[in-house]
């Protein structure tokens, strides 16, 4: 048993090495067409460490620089006993096979032409932002998970690629934990950045990813108040987070309606007028102490 905890505890640390700041640019390997390199696209969460690392193999191949400290490996050495996990590419998108959310832009060509197809797995709430320049292209994912109050909680966010083939992997990233209460938050942020050459210009590829795990409530019911130009209540509707529907149809007559929230010790009202499409609400997933923050449509 002690040899198995030594050999967890350094499988970590060589993980961590490997990720060090959350920085995956490699500019002395990245120098080439942009076609036959790994490019970091997005990523995808995990509430466990996933163990994709060969360390049977690392061991076989450096047993005599471990044991005698008689040299160093090199990241770039290490990274071929990191380990992959790949997609596989379903009609609705990329699935890895394992419970988890995830953020990622794949890239493509179709007729010689280039194009970017953003895919979201699971309850997160998802931003993205992409700019394009001569000089190259940026992209940059701004993600919030929201997660029940109540405990201590553990992520690790894994980087995910596509490789020359057009492929898509993740390999095993890093984890954060913290004790969750309302209105807490905890964050982590991977980048990197590639350099493509191509018939004399350079261009840059560069991907940032930030993760916001916040604390939430579930709220403890909804109640919808259908009211007229004059401020008469018309109508009453209450609901549970579970069986708010996606869309509401206001009564007739109706000129707002306004969306109390309930929680545990005071009640928020949103205000939905005419013109306006939709409001914002909670609902529980199928992810254990993930809440989904969702649109639902008002059909006026």
């Amino acid at each position: 048993m002690k040899t198995k905890r030594k050999t967890k505890v350094l499988v970590l640390l060589l993980a961590l090495c490997l990720l060090s700041g959350c920085s995956l640019a490699r500019p002395e390997a990245e120098e080439g067409n942009g076609m036959g390199q790994d490019r970091m696209i997005g990523v995808f969460i995990t509430r466990e460490y996933l163990d994709l690392f060969d360390f049977e193999s690392y061991l076989e191949d450096n047993l005599n620089t471990v044991m005698n400290g008689g040299g160093e490996v090199s990241p770039g050495d290490m990274e071929k006993y990191g380990g992959r996990l790949y997609a596989e590419k379903t009609d609705e998108g990329y699935d890895f096979g394992i419970e988890g959310m995830g953020a990622f832009c794949v890239q493509g060509e179709q007729d010689g032409v280039p194009y970017s197809a953003s895919y979201n797995i699971g309850p997160m709430s998802l931003n993205l932002h992409s700019t394009v320049t001569d000089e190259g292209t940026e992209w940059d994912y701004s993600a919030t998970v929201y997660v029940h109050c109540g405990g201590l909680e553990a992520f690790y966010t894994n980087p995910v690629f596509q490789d020359s083939e057009g492929r898509v992997y993740l390999t095993a990233g890093m984890g954060i934990s913290s004790e969750i209460v309302d209105g807490s938050s905890m964050s982590q942020a991977m980048s990197s950045e590639y350099t493509i050459s191509s018939e004399g210009e350079t261009q840059t590829y560069s991907m940032r990813v930030e993760v916001t795990f916040m604390g939430a409530e579930l709220p403890k019911s909804y109640r919808v108040l259908h009211m007229s130009k004059d401020s008469e209540l018309l109508q009453t509707e209450d609901y549970t987070p579970e069986t708010l529907p996606e869309e509401l149809l206001p009564c007739e007559g109706a000129e707002y309606l306004i969306i109390e929230t309930l929680n545990q010790d005071n009640v928020t009202r949103q205000v939905v007028s005419r013109g306006e499409d939709s409001c914002q609400i909670f609902a529980p997933t199928e992810m254990e102490d993930i809440i989904a923050q969702r649109w639902t449509d008002v059909l006026w």
